[in-house]
């Protein structure tokens, strides 16, 4: 998982920055209180993911973030996204350590880029 952030983090950020579309995706999909929330979750043990973000369905808000990403983002990019959403299961209400144990079990599956333990 640590391979396909390292390789897309700086195509997200410029995407946010510098497309129009996207950005206005990612501030009036909740982006940036879906990354807080998903940072909080991550920091407080007793924090999980909200079941809405600015009022918006969790999953709803994750679906129109990676089709805009998946859409004026790379391929590379857009086939990562494709393969996280079809294996990460629902996170709303999810604490941060079975986040990041989700996240682990994608990286098990054989995530795209990520190294795969032996």
């Amino acid at each position: 998982m640590t391979a396909a952030w390292d390789r897309h983090q700086a195509e997200l950020r410029v995407l946010v920055a510098s497309n129009r579309k996207v950005a206005t995706v990612w501030h009036r999909g909740g982006g940036p209180a879906l990354v807080q929330a998903i940072t909080r979750a991550l920091r407080i043990a007793s924090a999980r993911i909200p079941a809405l973000v600015n009022g918006i369905p969790v999953a709803l808000c994750i679906d129109r973030l990676a089709r805009a990403f998946s859409r004026y983002g790379s391929p590379g990019l857009g086939a990562d996204l494709a393969l996280l959403r079809a294996r990460l299961p629902a996170v709303e209400g999810l604490a941060g350590p079975e986040l990041l144990a989700a996240f682990e079990r994608i990286v098990d599956q054989g995530f795209a880029g990520a190294e795969v333990p032996a």
